[in-house]
């Protein structure tokens, strides 16, 4: 365990595997640096089967990798989510 002014580190690993997003928020887009990442968010118009894999099915049909998928509730209704999702391309890709 570390200590730091009396402070014990109860969960290392959590420090150590722990990352920071930062996000840059533009009128102008950003220049293109070869290594870039789009954020977008989306909501299933259909609670159905199947349906999150036809819209993630659109990048992979598009060759576009997506880095990140996640879930979070939506807050006007009980059920329902939006999905963030990282995509390793500029805003500017034509496959985008």
């Amino acid at each position: 365990m570390w200590s730091r002014s009396g402070q014990n580190l109860v969960a290392e690993w959590l420090i150590l595997n722990n990352s920071t997003r930062f996000w840059v928020v533009r009128r102008r887009s950003v220049r293109l640096t070869g290594n870039d990442r789009t954020s977008l968010a989306f909501e299933l118009f259909k609670n159905a089967p199947g349906a999150l894999l036809a819209v993630l099915a659109l990048f992979a049909s598009r060759g576009l990798n997506l880095s990140k998928v996640e879930s979070r509730p939506n807050k006007d209704a009980l059920g329902k989510y939006v999905f963030l999702v990282d995509v390793e391309a500029h805003q500017k890709d034509p496959s985008l």
